[in-house]
């Protein structure tokens, strides 16, 4: 009779505690943030300083951090000019840098993140210098853009904790209209950068485990079946 009653307190109490262990379990979920940014900018580099939320850490346990930086560079304007006596034909390159600089992102160990666009690449004939250095004639190259380009880069931080608590994350953000000249023997070119517009969005990811929290109903589940298994057990010591 007593192992009867104590085969019935186990069960009970099993089943008390299985709910529980349930409603303790994590659950996966995930926070977005997205920020948007532009800024149009001359011969000056102008960076962009965004703010994101830290992880609340009440809410569970981090398990990753993700962020999707976009970005589109539009209206980049750049000239050169040959200033040798004589015509010159060389390689030019036209591209667009976007450094992001926050916690833990790194391209390499000790890099920081970026990402580029290639704007323009090929050969160039440059005439010979006309004597006046106003970037027009024949002895320059008026680069002007007039599609805008742009890329998409996912990168994980190489550590959870500066996004963990109850403050902000810094992001910068710093564009930068690059060019370089090679070959032809065009030993000492003129450049002058005018400028350009960047655009683009910073979308970062938490994903984390939350702690289930509990419904009433549920709750009064794991009472009753508390209640029971006591009762139970307070039978079986009336009747020992």
């Amino acid at each position: 009779m007593i192992g009867h009653w104590l085969k019935r307190i186990l069960q009970y109490s099993a089943w008390a505690i299985l709910v529980a262990v349930e409603l303790g379990s994590a659950e996966a979920d995930q926070i977005i943030q997205t920020r948007d940014y532009g800024v149009v900018a001359g011969n000056v580099t102008v960076p962009v300083d965004l703010a994101f939320d830290q992880f609340d850490p009440h809410l569970g346990a981090l398990s990753d951090v993700e962020f999707v930086f976009e970005f589109e560079v539009r209206s980049a304007s750049i000239d050169f000019e040959n200033t040798d006596a004589s015509p010159k034909v060389a390689h030019v390159g036209i591209e667009k840098i976007v450094n992001y600089v926050g916690p833990g992102l790194l391209a390499h160990s000790d890099t920081a993140l970026f990402d580029f666009v290639n704007l323009f690449e090929g050969l160039v004939n440059f005439g010979a210098f006309d004597g006046n250095p106003d970037f027009m004639g024949p002895d320059s190259f008026n680069f002007r853009q007039v599609i805008p380009v742009g890329h998409i880069l996912s990168a994980t931080p190489t550590s959870l904790s500066p996004y963990v608590g109850t403050n902000t994350v810094p992001l910068e953000i710093i564009g930068i209209l690059g060019a370089s000249i090679s070959s032809g023997g065009l030993t000492n070119p003129s450049g002058r950068i005018n400028g350009d517009e960047l655009i683009g969005a910073v979308t970062l990811r938490y994903n984390f485990g939350r702690v289930a929290v509990p419904e009433p109903s549920t709750l009064s589940l794991v009472g009753i079946g508390l209640f029971i298994c006591f009762s139970l057990f307070g039978t079986w010591l009336a009747r020992s």
